[in-house]
């Protein structure tokens, strides 16, 4: 969907008077994403994404091992079954 006419017209004019105003995209700055920012600018933020990082693992770990124990002991559990 594009604006058009001229009330679009007059918001678009407007829109890039008060971004020159205001300093905004001066130069060709890139825009803002997840990729190129700042990400864990903060020690909080680096702190939090080693705990979430150290927490997936632990999960992993603790699933491949109960995993292993259920597939090492099911021919016991089976044989006492019969």
């Amino acid at each position: 969907m594009k604006g058009e006419g001229q009330y679009a017209e007059l918001l678009r004019k407007r829109f890039e008077i008060a971004c020159k105003r205001l300093g905004l995209n001066a130069g060709g700055r890139k825009r803002l994403t997840a990729r190129n920012s700042a990400a864990g600018s903060s020690a909080g933020e680096v702190v939090l994404t080693i705990i979430r990082l150290l927490q997936r693992f632990l999960m992993y770990i603790m699933k491949t091992l109960t995993l292993a124990i259920l597939i090492a002991a099911w021919p016991a559990f089976a044989g006492a079954q019969a």
